[in-house]
């Protein structure tokens, strides 16, 4: 009998990840999860993209995941748009729900955060982003 593969690649992992959290995100957040590349390019609403790297074609694969969830800027009456801190720090804190999740639909996974939440500025726009970087180990046997 031969060994059936059960290695994923980038563009499975991202949808396994899509499938998992696409309920829980579109609860949390104002706006649409997408994978990655899908997002389009002038939505202005708090959405979130599933960014995969690739994984090991190891028995065990490992890789990791970023979740960014974009956070339109907001007017404080100074003239020009500003981070939405508070609504920022909102997002940060979904991170260990969204991990919890993530065991509890993919048991095959396991998930942990490979850095903490963080933020930047997307140039050119009036929208900042949080980051949320993940790395996971996959059983393939």
């Amino acid at each position: 009998m031969q060994r059936r593969d059960m290695r994923k690649g980038k563009a499975q992992i991202e949808q396994d990840i899509y499938d998992a959290l696409v309920a829980f995100i579109e609860e949390a957040i104002d706006g649409t999860l997408y994978t990655s590349d899908t997002r389009p390019r002038d939505s202005k609403s708090e959405d979130a993209v599933i960014v995969a790297g690739a994984p090991s074609s190891d028995q065990w694969q490992v890789g990791r995941v970023r979740i960014l969830v974009f956070v339109p800027d907001i007017d404080n009456n100074s003239g020009r748009p500003v981070k939405d801190t508070e609504r920022i720090q909102h997002i940060e804190a979904l991170a260990e729900p969204i991990i919890d999740t993530l065991h509890e639909a993919l048991p095959e996974y396991a998930f942990d955060l490979f850095t903490a939440p963080d933020d930047g500025q997307i140039p050119g726009t009036e929208e900042h982003f949080v980051n949320i970087h993940l790395q996971y180990t996959r059983q393939t046997f």
